[in-house]
């Protein structure tokens, strides 16, 4: 008995020593340089992993690492990172964080004016072209997600060309929009390439309702376009493709055994029978109903409908700077190709931005942004019927013609509403168009070093035109007489 206590003992502190490897605590502080004033709120991670802390307010940490050979990260807005090993820390010398000058001496447009990022003192994310240009997608809010921290990217429509909402604040009122305000080249909406972007500048706390008003309640994005560097003229050429795939999450459908299996067990038990070996005559009569064929015929519905989406998007710029003149010319193609069956989108975009220097005091500029867009949507009672319909169903006759069904057919169709998606898309259409112009005028009269005096003005122009065509032929509420609407809007302002 005596051997036995003392081998468990001995496992159990094994154990401990095991348990106590993996969990190796580090203490420290972290101080500016020069001053060694502690700095607060630093993320401290160990790399390689998801572990992180923040300092306390007196520049001190505690983090159980994985082991002695670890490296730590420090860093902090406005410091250069710094990585330092888990055998060099000790608990009575300081972790030295550096000024990062060149990031805060960069220039950062806030509202009306610009600032230097060492003046601000609000909630500013700033994403500059660089890490935008490896991402294809035709909006500003899919290029965002992940880029800031606190945005969160909300996709209500999978239509190709469609825009997803941003979100900063999460749901901020019941009724009002919960997106935030767009300010384009300090102007207040407007319209815009994301090729032709140089930066974006997110403000998310109550500053921005002090700049614009109750209209930036969800925040404010204030995106900057691109203008010319000193230099020589540049010419700059991209192109970028991809692919789509419709994400269904963690929906799995069932094939035509499964289905046919799970009916059964339901039919037996939920079906009213004899009282005497219902199991034996519900069974009889599940079999007559649903013949056993049935498991062979299984038809993906979902596969048939959704498709891989490739897109496509071509670039071209020229931009040029002169002691008296600056421009910038701007021309992309975008093309995307929904992942539902018969839907699309395609965009061209031009732009020009000048700026004149008439004196060392005056300034004026001339942005001109032209955007023609076309596609095909979807009724989405369509990719509705895609997930309903059953396996056993094939929406093909032996020729390959997609197969007409209504309450009238005399054919078994196993699925509860008779309806096929696939040849109401082939004989219906949603095809939308739209043209937007914005003119830009603005210009700046430097007073004094520290006063300018700024007027910007903007004419903007668009029509958008929609049509619904549901063909004769087409099985539902409009067969035999089919169905067409438009919808047109014009706005100038």
């Amino acid at each position: 008995m005596t051997k036995k206590i003392l081998l468990i003992c001995f496992f159990s502190l094994l154990i401990c020593v095991r348990v106590y490897s993996q969990s190796l605590p580090v203490i420290g502080r972290v101080v500016s340089a020069p001053g060694k004033q502690p700095i607060p709120d630093v993320t401290v991670s160990e790399k390689g992993t998801s572990n992180r802390v923040m300092t306390k307010p007196d520049g001190t940490f505690s983090i159980n690492v994985t082991s002695a050979s670890s490296t730590l990260t420090m860093s902090y807005t406005g410091y250069k990172s710094t990585e330092i090993l888990v055998s060099a820390i000790k608990s009575d010398v300081d972790i030295l964080l550096t000024e990062d000058l060149q990031q805060l001496n960069d220039v950062v447009v806030v509202g009306y004016t610009s600032r230097r990022q060492s003046e601000l003192t609000s909630a500013v994310t700033v994403v500059s072209s660089e890490k935008l240009k490896d991402v294809t997608a035709n909006n500003i809010s899919t290029m965002l997600q992940g880029k800031v921290a606190g945005l969160q990217v909300v996709n209500s429509s999978g239509a190709p060309g469609a825009v997803a909402e941003i979100r900063l604040r999460g749901v901020s009122s019941v009724n009002a929009s919960q997106s935030p305000l767009f300010v384009v080249d300090g102007i207040i909406g407007g319209n815009y390439d994301p090729n032709d972007v140089e930066s974006i500048t997110v403000l998310k706390d109550a500053g921005a309702t002090a700049l614009y008003g109750s209209q930036a309640n969800a925040g404010v994005i204030i995106v900057t376009t691109k203008s010319a560097k000193q230099g020589e003229t540049r010419f700059e050429a991209k192109v970028s493709t991809g692919f789509r795939i419709a994400d269904f999450g963690k929906m799995n459908l069932m094939n035509s055994n499964q289905l046919y299996d799970y009916q059964k067990e339901f039919y037996r038990d939920y079906i009213l029978g004899a009282t005497d070996n219902s199991y034996k005559i519900d069974l009889v009569k599940f079999y007559a109903e649903r013949p056993l064929s049935l498991r062979d015929q299984d038809y993906d519905w979902s596969k048939e409908s959704f498709q891989r989406a490739p897109l496509y998007n071509f670039y071209l710029s020229a931009s040029g700077k002169t002691e008296k003149n600056d421009y910038y010319v701007g021309a992309s193609y975008y093309k995307e190709k929904g992942t539902f069956i018969n839907t699309n989108f395609e965009r061209i975009n031009l732009r020009g931005n000048s700026t004149y220097h008439f004196s060392k005091k005056l300034d004026v500029s001339n942005n001109i942004n032209l955007s023609a867009s076309q596609g095909n949507s979807y009724d989405y009672m369509d990719v509705y019927y895609s997930f309903l319909n059953m396996p056993w169903d094939n929406p093909y006759d032996a020729n390959g013609n997609a197969v007409y069904v209504d309450g009238n057919s005399t054919f078994k169709w196993w699925s509860r509403d008779k309806i096929n998606p696939i040849n109401t898309v082939q004989n219906s259409n949603h095809p939308y168009k739209g043209f937007n112009l914005n003119y830009d005028l603005s210009a700046n009269y430097r007073i004094t070093p520290w006063l300018t005096f700024a007027s910007s003005n903007r004419v903007a122009a668009s029509f958008d035109k929609g049509t619904n065509f549901v063909s004769p032929i087409a099985a539902g509420t409009y067969h035999n007489t089919g169905f067409i609407s438009e919808i047109r809007v014009r706005d100038l302002k």
